[in-house]
C-alpha cells in the first residue's frame, strides 16, 4: 500500500511540473513582469565604472516602471557580477539563461568580458547589448550581439575627421600602444591614419608605446623633430595625462587628440597646469541641451549624489533600448528584431539607431579640456558630430 501511495504522489508531482510548465525547477513564469539580464563588473578591476553602468541601467528602469513598464510588463532585473573576469561573465550568462530564463542581457563592461559572451549568446540564441564595449568585433559574425555605444573604428573616424575639417590640421603625428592587449589604441590609431590620409591629411610620423612605461619623452623627441601641427594619442586616461604633461614639458605645443578613453577625471587632474589645446572624443556630455538630458542629470545626481559621466547616460540609454526593442515582443527572436527597428531614439547620449552590423550608429561628443570657474580643470563640449556630418566630410574630401 506505500508503494502506490508513493507512485500516486510521484504521478501527482510530474503532474504539477508539466502543468506549470519550469516555475518548479526555479524559473519564474510571470506574465505580469518580464526579466532583464545585466552582467557588469561589480567587483574586481573595473568595479567602479561597473557600478554607475549599473545606477543608469536602475534609473531607467525604475522611470520605465513608472510608466507602466514594457506592454504593460513591469521590468525585473536579474544582476550578476562577473568580478571584472572573463570566466565569470560567461558563467554568468549560462545561469541568466539556465537558471533566470532572461530573454535579453545587458552587458559586460570591458571588451575581453564582453567577447567572453559571444559564444554563450550564439549557443543560447539570447541577444546580449553592450553599453561600453567599443571593440569592433564586439558584434561581428555573431547575429546575437549588439551595442549601444559607438564602435573604434567610428570614433576614430569621427576624430580624424574633426581634426582636419575643425581644427584645420594637415599634419600629425600617431601615438600607438604596441602591447599585445593595446588593441583599443592600435584600432583607434588605425582608423584615425586611414581616414585622415583618405581625406587629405599626412600622418608624419608614427610611434609606438608600451602601457604604463616610465616616460614617452624618446617618442614625443622624435615628433618634435618632424613640426607637426597635432598629435593623436589613443590611450586610456593614466598615460594620456603623462602624455599630455610630457609634451607641454618638451616645449610641444601642437594641437592634441585622444578617444573616449580620455573621458575620465585623471585627465583633467594629471595633465599638468598647462595642458594646451586638448580634444577627445565621448559618449556623453551634461552640456548637451536637450530637455530630457537635463532631467536625467538631475534624477542621477539624485540618486548617486554625483554629476553623471558616460558609464551611468550609456547604462541608461542602454535600458531604454532594451525597452524600446521590447514592444516587438518579449521573447529573444522578437528583441533581436526589435533592435534593429530602433531609428532615431532620443538618447541622452545622443540620437541613436541601430544599423544592419547591430551597431549603433549615434551622435559623437568632441570635448576640450578648459579650465573651469573655480580654477581647476574639466571638459568643454566644443562639438557634436553625427554620422550624417561625418560620411559627408569623408565624402567630400576623400581622394
Amino acid at each position: 500500500m506505500n508503494i502506490v501511495k508513493y507512485l500516486l504522489f510521484t504521478i501527482a508531482v510530474v503532474a504539477l511540473i508539466a502543468i506549470t510548465g519550469c516555475s518548479m525547477l526555479g524559473i519564474e513564469d510571470n506574465h505580469d513582469t518580464v526579466k532583464v539580464g545585466v552582467i557588469l563588473p561589480l567587483s574586481g578591476e573595473f568595479a567602479p565604472c561597473g557600478k554607475k553602468v549599473l545606477d543608469g541601467i536602475e534609473l531607467a528602469k525604475d522611470q520605465l516602471n513608472d510608466q507602466g513598464g514594457v506592454n504593460g510588463q513591469k521590468i525585473i532585473l536579474v544582476v550578476m557580477d562577473n568580478a571584472s573576469l572573463p570566466a565569470k561573465t560567461a558563467e554568468a550568462m549560462r545561469k541568466l539563461v539556465e537558471k533566470h530564463n532572461v530573454p535579453v542581457v545587458i552587458g559586460a563592461y570591458s571588451t575581453t568580458c564582453t567577447l567572453a559572451l559571444k559564444p554563450v549568446a550564439m549557443k543560447y540564441k539570447v541577444p546580449v547589448i553592450a553599453p561600453m564595449a567599443t571593440n569592433n568585433v564586439i558584434t561581428e559574425r555573431n547575429q546575437y550581439m549588439f551595442r549601444s555605444c559607438f564602435s573604434d573604428s567610428f570614433q576614430g573616424k569621427a576624430i580624424a575627421c574633426y581634426a582636419f575639417a575643425n581644427q584645420h590640421v594637415t599634419q600629425v603625428a600617431v601615438m600607438l600602444g604596441i602591447d599585445e592587449n593595446s588593441t583599443y589604441s592600435r584600432d583607434l590609431g588605425r582608423i584615425f591614419s586611414e581616414t585622415f590620409g583618405r581625406i587629405g591629411g599626412k600622418v608624419v610620423k608614427t610611434e609606438g608605446f608600451y602601457t604604463s612605461q616610465d616616460s614617452f619623452s624618446a617618442q614625443l623627441k622624435n615628433i618634435q623633430q618632424e613640426n607637426v601641427q597635432g598629435i593623436f594619442m589613443p590611450s586610456y586616461c593614466n598615460d594620456g595625462s603623462r602624455m599630455i604633461k610630457e609634451t607641454r614639458s618638451l616645449g610641444i605645443n601642437c594641437k592634441l587628440f585622444g578617444g573616449d578613453g580620455w573621458d575620465e577625471t585623471e585627465i583633467f587632474t594629471n595633465s599638468g597646469l598647462e595642458p594646451g589645446d586638448c580634444f577627445f572624443a565621448s559618449m556623453f556630455s551634461t552640456e548637451y541641451k536637450k530637455s530630457y538630458v537635463e532631467k536625467f542629470i538631475e534624477d542621477i545626481s539624485r540618486k548617486t549624489s554625483q554629476i553623471p559621466g558616460m558609464c551611468e547616460a550609456q547604462g541608461f540609454d542602454t535600458m531604454g533600448l532594451v525597452a524600446d526593442a521590447m514592444k516587438l515582443g518579449i521573447q529573444p527572436e522578437d528583441i533581436v528584431r526589435g533592435f534593429f527597428r530602433v531609428k532615431n531614439y532620443p538618447g541622452v547620449t545622443g540620437n541613436i539607431s541601430i544599423n544592419a552590423q547591430r551597431n549603433a550608429s549615434k551622435d559623437i561628443f568632441i570635448k576640450k579640456i578648459e579650465k573651469q570657474d573655480n580654477g581647476l580643470f574639466g571638459s568643454k563640449l566644443v562639438k557634436i558630430l553625427t554620422p550624417e556630418q561625418i560620411n559627408r566630410i569623408e565624402n567630400e574630401l576623400s581622394h
